[in-house]
């Protein structure tokens, strides 16, 4: 399976698309990333920011996306929401992890 792929369908959280990666995972490896992946897009970003992210996150992150899961915070984010687009950014840039 392409790396490209697997993180293209990753970003754009197209879970279905991800599931059917699965089957085409050619190592225990990359269907327990995959998986990972999956099950990361149904945590809080709370969840996902006690586990992943270095504390100061939690001072500027946008208090309303706290409780949303990471696939709320997306489709919110494709839809122009500015705070979304922050609160993804957090989550997910390197810059801010652990």
């Amino acid at each position: 399976m392409p790396a490209v792929q697997f993180h293209s369908k990753r970003h754009r959280a197209d879970i279905a698309e991800l599931e059917t990666l699965i089957e085409a995972a050619g190592s225990a490896e990359q269907r327990t990333l995959i998986q990972n992946s999956i099950s990361r897009f149904g945590k809080t970003a709370q969840e996902i920011m006690g586990k992943e992210c270095k504390g100061s996150v939690k001072e500027v992150f946008p208090g309303q996306w706290k409780d949303k899961t990471l696939k709320t915070i997306l489709d919110a984010s494709k839809n122009g929401d500015k705070t979304a687009k922050t609160a993804w950014k957090l989550l997910n840039d390197l810059r801010f992890k652990k």
